[in-house]
């Protein structure tokens, strides 16, 4: 019988690996993945410290367990004065009355907590003697109820303390891990523990403007709209125009995704600086091609024949979608003289035109350059200019 217990005890032996390695614990950072759905899973189902807060002069024990000295704990990071405030707890008086009576009003107002832990059996006893009969029996009856009574109340007001005290606190200390505590646990708690509206508001504003420091403009406004479906006001929607601003300030020069609908919204807000990038973005430019060919919009020539006839071909981008632009053109001849002419009709991106210039009499016409300037008649901006040599 002893061979085969001894036989069995072997074949429940699991067999160890040689390539099994001991991996060791460390700390979940903020950066982790998995960081935020470990905190909703805590903060969901609380549990006790494992240590209680107390302080011995200069020294103090911080609630994970560390001995500090100093005014923030060395493991978590936590505050002192913040743990002597949450852990604020009467001590049981000694000279208690019936049960149920109220601790007398100006009692102790010590700090830190003493907890009746039973004597152990080595331990010498500083109890009065005992009267004999039934008394010790119902003094430790007493004392293991007072000691259910008061880890039941521990439990339940541990889990209010972390999630109502504790959480909020830590995240006023570290915006980025608060916000991103706050947010999944706004976001993904049962309904029966969920923090109230006012404080959804508040997750979710904290959490846009950590986003737009961050430059994350778009996801910023994510969380800027939940909040104002919660609650809208001024403040949110400056928060919320201050974000389109950054994000069209990031994107003016591609002009891509939501940048355009952004810049209508803040030119119609009156958005400080917003005008002087629309009109930046929205400004009308001008292609000019010179040659002697009538049809030819691309080939660019530097010199030609006084004999010929000069094409200068116009073609117009930019403007504001559906907006349209008058023009007019002067050109500049070889000896100086100058005519002024508007452009018949009406512009629009992508439009294109033809001005055609020849000398009445070539032979003696006086060569060099002739220059040609387009204009917008109604602001009378240089929109764009080019020349071309004319040679004998």
């Amino acid at each position: 019988m002893y061979t085969n217990h001894v036989e069995k005890d072997e074949q429940k032996k699991t067999p160890v690996s040689p390539e099994q390695t001991n991996h060791e614990p460390r700390l979940v950072k903020p950066e982790d993945e998995s960081y935020g759905e470990l905190m909703m899973r805590f903060t969901a189902h609380p549990v006790k410290p494992k240590y209680w807060f107390e302080e011995f002069g200069d020294h103090w024990t911080c609630s994970c367990g560390q001995i500090n000295k100093g005014e923030i704990c060395t493991n978590c990071g936590l505050e002192r004065d913040l743990l002597r405030k949450l852990f604020i707890l009467h001590k049981p008086s000694s000279e208690t009355g019936a049960a149920g009576e109220e601790p007398d009003a100006a009692g102790d107002t010590d700090n830190t907590v003493t907890l009746n832990i039973p004597r152990q059996p080595d331990e010498p006893s500083f109890a009065a003697e005992d009267s004999g009969g039934d008394e010790p029996v119902r003094s430790n009856t007493r004392l293991v109820i007072g000691v259910i009574i008061v880890a039941t109340l521990l439990l339940l007001a541990t889990g209010a303390f972390l999630y109502f005290v504790l959480l909020p606190e830590m995240q006023e200390q570290d915006a980025a891990k608060r916000d991103s505590v706050r947010i999944s646990l706004t976001e993904n708690l049962p309904v029966a523990t969920a923090p109230l509206p006012s404080a959804q508001r508040k997750s979710y504003i904290s959490a846009g403007d950590m986003l737009c420091d961050k430059g994350k403009y778009q996801r910023s406004l994510t969380y800027y709209n939940k909040a104002v479906d919660l609650k809208d006001d001024e403040s949110v929607q400056q928060k919320i125009l201050d974000a389109k601003y950054g994000y069209v300030q990031a994107h003016q020069d591609d002009g891509e995704d939501y940048f355009e609908t952004y810049l209508n919204e803040l030119v119609q807000a009156h958005y400080d600086g917003a005008q002087s990038i629309y009109n930046r973005y929205y400004a009308w430019d001008v292609t000019i091609v010179a040659n002697n060919l009538e049809n030819d919009f691309s080939t660019d020539m530097k010199n030609v024949n006084r004999n010929d006839t000069v094409y200068f071909h116009t073609t117009l981008t930019g403007g504001a979608p559906g907006e349209s632009i008058r023009l007019y053109y002067q050109i500049t001849w070889p000896d100086g003289t100058s005519e002024t002419k508007d452009v018949d009709s009406s512009f629009h991106a992508g439009s294109h035109f033809s001005s055609r210039f020849q000398y009445a009499m070539p032979l003696f016409a006086k060569p060099g350059k002739l220059t040609f300037e387009i204009y917008d008649k109604d602001s009378h901006d240089l929109l764009g200019s080019d020349s071309i040599k004319l040679k004998k």
